[in-house]
């Protein structure tokens, strides 16, 4: 049961390791610094068009910090045994495109299961190379890294995904992000968005370790609905402050059709996603606060 259940969280993740970090083809070319467009209201006596503003300004962004929340509740029962997991993910990340070079303060908390923090950084050297240096704390590893292997990390890449078009936005009012006035647009990814990316991106690689063929998968991924989306452009600068995507629908749909492909592998067992919800907020866009690579980070072999 509980050998099943670890399969079952590490295929989880691999879905939601994608959809936190957005999908990467939308991201426009960059242009310019973007501080020429910060505050770039409209006229007071003309309708803004936030989204429009949003998406030019973050074009300029070079430098930004993000804090990225995904709050996951799991459940597995067979028989008469049941296990239960509550998790809070945040990943705190500073990153800088010109030249590359990002920190981020990963902490995971799993309730009674304990507790895991790491703080990572990377920096392209001059050879072109990406170096990547991990710590638990404790001790210090260092890695070369491939570029795409790092670019889930651009929070702005990543809020550029996720004010895609295709998400068709509406308008939905003004809220407080922050202290702040926020205009707020809703929309969907769809069902066929979805299931496009996920397929292409090689994040459903870890259900072969449970049986499922890759004949499979795509059966796996139909019918699973949309993910509803929320975002909110601060009024006052053109940025988008936020963004929070809810895919406890689409995860328990997904979990279903797992267990159901797995067949006598996951006989009497059940499996079911109370709450997933992925919030990011994003701040100092071209004013992140810098920092310095420690030097037993790049000491370490």
């Amino acid at each position: 049961m509980k050998k099943r259940f670890l399969a079952l969280m590490m295929s989880a993740f691999m879905v939601l390791s994608l959809a936190a970090c957005g999908d990467e083809k939308a991201d426009p070319a960059a242009s310019g610094n973007g501080t020429e467009n910060q505050g770039a209201a409209a006229e007071a006596d003309e309708k803004v068009d936030a989204y429009a503003a949003a998406l030019k300004n973050m074009e300029g962004v070079t430098n930004l910090r993000s804090v990225m929340v995904m709050e996951m509740d799991m459940s597995v029962a067979q028989a008469e045994q049941e296990q239960n997991l509550s998790t809070v993910t945040t990943m705190d990340i500073t990153c800088f495109s010109e030249p590359l070079h990002f920190k981020i303060d990963l902490g995971m908390d799993m309730g009674d299961l304990g507790s895991m923090n790491q703080t990572v950084y990377a920096e392209k050297d001059d050879a072109g190379n990406i170096n990547m240096y991990t710590t638990d704390g404790t001790n210090w590893q260092m890695q070369q890294v491939a570029q795409a292997d790092v670019e889930q990390y651009d929070a702005r890449t990543n809020m550029l995904a996720y004010m895609d078009e295709g998400y068709q936005y509406k308008e939905a009012g003004t809220e407080q992000v922050d202290g702040a006035n926020a205009f707020k647009y809703t929309g969907a990814i769809t069902g066929d968005a979805m299931n496009e990316t996920l397929l292409s991106s090689g994040a459903l690689d870890s259900f072969s370790q449970l049986g499922i063929a890759e004949s499979d998968l795509e059966g796996m991924m139909k019918d699973l609905g949309d993910i509803p989306v929320t975002l909110w452009i601060d009024e006052a600068t053109m940025y988008p402050v936020k963004v929070e995507t809810d895919m406890t629908d689409v995860m328990n749909k997904l979990m279903s059709n797992l267990i159901e492909s797995m067949g006598d592998q996951a006989a009497g067992m059940s499996m079911s996603v109370p709450k997933l919800k992925i919030t990011m907020t994003c701040s100092d866009f071209n004013s992140a606060a810098d920092f310095e690579i420690p030097e037993e980070a790049k000491a370490a072999q």
